[in-house]
């Protein structure tokens, strides 16, 4: 494992990593996606809930917490579809022949589309977003409910449970 050489160092009353030169250089891409891609779930999640929040609440401030996590969101995402992909190399799940909606990269690709489609949405009402209102949150909360699904068939893969 990559954590082999990683180990903590007592500071005063802090611990500190040690992250040595074997660390970094055995890290591989297998290590990076995991790592990327809690960014993406936590932002178009949150995404979704500041906008629901703000449109129910009337307020522009939250409705605009919603448009940054979603567009930061959106840029982790492309970063994981590419680890991902570079990823699958190692595992081959993409090539698993009982579905698209089967498998965790198809399904977090189509998410990431829905996601993008979101984006143009808003961007199309501009300052208007206020009046998407119900469709808008209905859609990406199913967005978000795939997302959660392709995400738990990434955890199957990994072996975590």
């Amino acid at each position: 494992s990559f954590l082999a050489n990683f180990s903590l160092k007592q500071t005063g009353v802090f611990f500190r990593p040690i992250v040595t030169s074997e660390y970094v250089l055995s890290m591989t891409i297998n290590d990076i996606h995991p790592m990327v891609i809690h960014f993406p779930i936590a932002l178009l999640t949150m995404s979704v809930l500041f906008d629901a929040a703000g449109t129910l609440f009337r307020n522009y401030s939250l409705t605009n917490a919603g448009e940054w996590n979603l567009n930061i969101g959106l840029l982790f995402a492309i970063v994981g579809i590419i680890t991902g992909n570079i990823s699958d190399g190692v595992i081959g799940h993409m090539n698993n022949t009982s579905g698209t909606l089967s498998t965790h990269g198809s399904i977090q690709i189509i998410v990431s589309l829905g996601f993008a489609g979101l984006w143009i949405w808003r961007k199309k009402m501009g300052s208007n977003f206020l009046k998407l209102g119900k469709p808008y949150l209905i859609i990406g909360f199913l967005f978000v409910s795939l997302l959660f699904y392709g995400s738990h068939l990434g955890i199957l893969l990994s072996g975590k449970i």
